[in-house]
């Protein structure tokens, strides 16, 4: 062994020693979302639609809250890459004028499933109810199922990715 050898690797001990004092693994109570968390994140989103239904008015700020600085969309017509921005933010005002052409009154998670991936990620299948008054007055209510990654992302649950049916033949 030489002596640049021992050198790089007490080196790279003491580096390792430093780091395990500054980083601590995080507890599986810390991070795993629970199912209370994971409740409460899925009421305050269908209360964000279901407000900006009623009144008209989308809180772009509160609904692009729920998802990640980027974030992953799967539908039918293929897979799209997200960044929460300010074109995120536009799109969601489009989203929400499209469900109230369409006549979209509601929408109701009906129940969900949730499987912990690890300790910071969860899968939450939603089972959501869309209620849409049609031309004649008349409503239809329509069922339909998103399945959302979720992470917790400094403390908060946040949407990564989301993968939707398509919408346009329900």
């Amino acid at each position: 062994m030489s002596c640049g050898e021992r050198k790089e690797s007490t080196n790279a001990e003491k580096i390792v020693k430093v780091m395990s004092n500054v980083i601590t693994e995080p507890t599986e109570a810390e991070t795993k979302p629970s199912d209370q968390q994971i409740d409460s994140f899925f009421m305050g989103y269908e209360k964000e639609y279901n407000d900006a239904l009623a009144s008209g008015k989308v809180n772009v700020y509160g609904i692009a809250d729920y998802f990640a600085g980027c974030f992953i969309e799967s539908n039918p017509q293929g897979v799209l890459c997200g960044k929460n921005d300010k074109e995120f933010k536009h799109t969601i005002k489009q989203g929400y004028a499209f469900y109230k052409s369409i006549g979209t009154v509601s929408m109701k998670i009906l129940d969900k499933e949730t499987v912990a991936l690890n300790n910071e990620r969860s899968m939450v299948t939603v089972h959501w109810q869309t209620k849409v008054k049609k031309k004649d007055a008349s409503e239809v209510s329509l069922e339909f199922e998103v399945i959302y990654l979720l992470q917790i992302i400094h403390d908060e649950l946040k949407i990564f990715a989301y993968l939707a049916e398509d919408e346009q033949k329900i």
